[in-house]
């Protein structure tokens, strides 16, 4: 019997938006650096654990981050 796959879940932009509204409610200071994030439409969304290591597509894995900080951060996941 065959190992049991994660499946990723992928979010419509609408949901992508939606998770960004209620991060921004919670806190709007960047994951990453802690800094004040300059407004909801110029935050990125970013994977805590990377996508292609292992992490999926849920609030529990999301933040808000500056675009910097995350193009900066990659795929790292430490």
């Amino acid at each position: 019997m065959g190992r049991a796959r994660r499946q990723k879940l992928v979010l419509t932009k609408s949901e992508k938006r939606e998770i960004k509204r209620q991060l921004w409610a919670q806190s709007r200071k960047c994951g990453i650096c802690k800094k004040d994030l300059p407004g909801l439409k110029r935050s990125s969304l970013d994977h805590i654990k990377p996508l292609g290591k292992g992490g999926l597509d849920e609030i529990g894995n999301l933040q808000l981050t500056h675009w910097k900080c995350n193009n900066d951060k990659g795929d790292s996941y430490e």
